[in-house]
């Protein structure tokens, strides 16, 4: 999900106002640091993991105005590999 994507929502049916806002925080939060890593070149160090249970959330990813789009950048960090200190991922 780019930098210029809409952000998702992060609301579902049924969710309290409280709910809605720790959603939208913690999204705006993975957001934020993913900016200021592309910024700074270091995005490709960057290790996010994304709350599985709020924002992974089967009526939040349906929620979205493009639920595979969202679904594929929650994925791209719950399924990245850390490298081991001093170690190339390339290896």
């Amino acid at each position: 999900m780019s930098a210029a994507a809409k952000p998702p929502m992060i609301s579902a049916l049924h969710d309290s106002p409280a709910t809605i806002e720790r959603n939208k925080f913690k999204y705006k939060s993975l957001m934020d640091a993913e900016r200021a890593a592309k910024a700074t070149g270091q995005h490709d160090r960057l290790h996010l993991w994304p709350d599985h249970e709020a924002l992974g959330a089967a009526k939040v990813v349906k929620a979205q105005e493009e639920p595979a789009a969202y679904l594929k950048w929650l994925r791209s960090y719950w399924n990245r590999v850390s490298e081991w200190p001093g170690e190339s991922r390339s290896k």
